[in-house]
């Protein structure tokens, strides 16, 4: 008798097959064992045994006597227990995956934020098998009452006792009030033991859930307006992977209820694109003659408020109407009108790229910056900045990133940001082609992000003026992009410098501390 158990063939026999052995009662039609004695075959078959902790693949062949009679039979057993756990894995991965799908293709087809927030809960239980999911959101009420809007998997009573708010106290410092505060993730892996959930333990208990993943619902602005709340009944359900591919889903959802609100209120906005951003080149050019200066520096915040208040809301507003035209132009059929409807598109969001960043450049030159210390990835940063700078087709790519470069402390978004300022003044410097190259670089200590291009070169009679703010050399421009550089970086403890020749190029360098302190 062959086995690979690791304890001795009587003993796996008599744990495989015991009913079979022992005649307690009539074995599974399943069992190879009973199979074997019946018709004298061979025979395989996965063998699911506690007692031996796992799952085992068993295949038995005839044992006779010297007279050919069947007296039993010879079991071979291999151990497949982390073979079946890794299909276990895959499968629920791919259940996760197949939500995200179907919650996508409930974005394209949404009309209502209220229809795509029960849909999405219902995919969640659905294809993750999940036995709750919630959806609350912020209110600004007195007591920041957070609001169920929507709910799948078991009964009611759970959720209309849930009495959650998202205020700096006991109902409010769960899983879900802290979620709204921070705009971070959560994940309470057992419900007995987090202190944080003990006002909701004992209804909980009765449920059977056992562990929660709450997901932060944000803003194009970064502003948490809602919590989406996934409970399990397995004990410490919520894998790496799985948390990856529900926060993609929590993204999409948040990302398909502002474009809801969007289209909700786009009626309201009554102003065109043109005469907005002929307002805002016509305001920038009276105040550059107007004012000394002094006196530039003083109203730049005014004029940043006046931007913000004016602008960004009835913009966001058209970048809406701009998604439905798209949305819309691609399922009309092929036609010179459509065409040239969507190069009509196209040029429509290049200038809506160069307003948001005019408003961006004012609001982020006169805003206090309070910069988040996390832990980033330079070539995530780098491709991330890429994705959002159009390359033209004359331009050679190339970046080099030092062997072992680190993790290193700073703020992302800042620094996404001061690399797409770079990126594209290297991009309007080469005009007729050239190469633009993205270093990084550890030295003494310091992160150098350094990026070059090789264009005519920036004259010297201007270099003492680059980072000061209102003053540009480009005939289209409001001169706050490198002095809003100047202050993402020196916001993190960092400086920028550049060199640049005549015929030859410019380099920019960014020189951030490796680790920084709050």
């Amino acid at each position: 008798m062959a086995h690979q158990l690791g304890v001795t063939p009587e003993k796996a026999v008599g744990l495989l097959c015991f009913q079979c052995v022992h005649g307690i009662e009539s074995p599974p039609d399943f069992c190879p064992h009973a199979q074997t004695v019946n018709d004298g075959k061979e025979h395989v078959a996965e063998v699911h045994e506690p007692r031996l902790g796992g799952d085992f693949l068993v295949s038995t062949s005839p044992l006779r006597d010297e007279k050919g009679v069947i007296v039993g039979s010879v079991h071979v057993a291999r151990n497949i227990t982390d073979r079946k756990k890794t299909e276990a894995t895959l499968s629920k991965l791919n259940r996760h995956l197949r939500a995200i799908g179907s919650s996508s293709q409930a974005l394209m087809h949404a009309t209502d934020e209220s229809t795509l927030t029960q849909e999405v809960c219902n995919i969640i239980i659905h294809d993750c098998g999940y036995a709750l999911v919630w959806v609350g959101m912020a209110q600004h009420d007195k007591n920041k009452t957070v609001h169920p809007v929507a709910y799948a998997g078991f009964d009611k009573e759970y959720i209309d006792q849930l009495d959650v708010t998202w205020a700096d106290k006991p109902r409010g410092r769960g899983p879900t009030g802290t979620v709204i505060r921070t705009g971070k993730p959560y994940v309470c892996r057992n419900m007995n033991l987090d202190p944080n959930f003990e006002p909701w333990r004992e209804q909980a208990a009765k449920r059977n859930y056992t562990a929660s993943l709450v997901l932060p619902l944000s803003s194009f602005e970064g502003e948490t307006f809602g919590a989406l709340n996934i409970y399990s009944q397995e004990p410490d359900p919520f894998t790496q992977e799985e948390s990856k591919l529900l926060t993609e889903l929590a993204n999409d959802f948040a990302y398909g209820i502002e474009m809801l609100r969007l289209r909700k209120e786009r009626e309201q906005a009554t102003c065109q694109l043109e005469k907005y951003a002929n307002q805002m080149e016509e305001l920038a050019n009276e105040r550059a003659k107007q004012l000394g200066q002094a006196e530039r520096l003083a109203t730049i915040g005014q004029t940043a408020g006046m931007v913000g208040h004016d602008i960004r809301n009835p913009l966001q507003a058209i970048v809406g109407e701009l998604y439905l035209a798209q949305d819309e132009l691609s399922s009309l059929p092929a036609s010179d009108a459509k065409k040239n409807l969507q190069e009509s598109v196209a040029n429509i969001e290049q200038n809506l790229f160069y307003i948001d960043k005019i408003v961006a450049d004012l609001q982020d030159y006169t805003k206090p910056l309070k910069p988040n210390r996390d832990s980033v990835d330079i070539e995530k940063i780098v491709e991330e900045a890429l994705l959002i700078v159009v390359i033209p087709s004359n331009l050679e790519v190339s970046i080099s990133v030092e062997e072992g470069f680190p993790l290193f402390t700073a703020d992302f978004s800042m620094l996404k940001r001061v690399l797409i300022n770079l990126i594209q003044n290297a991009v309007q410097a080469m005009p007729s082609g050239g190469e633009l190259k993205i270093i990084a670089r550890l030295q003494d200590e310091q992160v150098c992000v350094s990026v070059q291009d090789t264009g005519e070169g920036i004259p010297k009679e201007v270099a003492d003026k680059l980072f000061t703010p209102l003053f540009t050399t480009k005939s289209k421009g409001q001169g706050f992009g490198l002095a809003v550089v100047k202050r993402l970086v020196e916001a993190q403890d960092g400086k920028i410098t550049f060199i640049s020749q005549k015929r030859k190029g410019t380099t920019f360098t960014v020189e951030l501390p490796l680790n920084q302190h709050n």
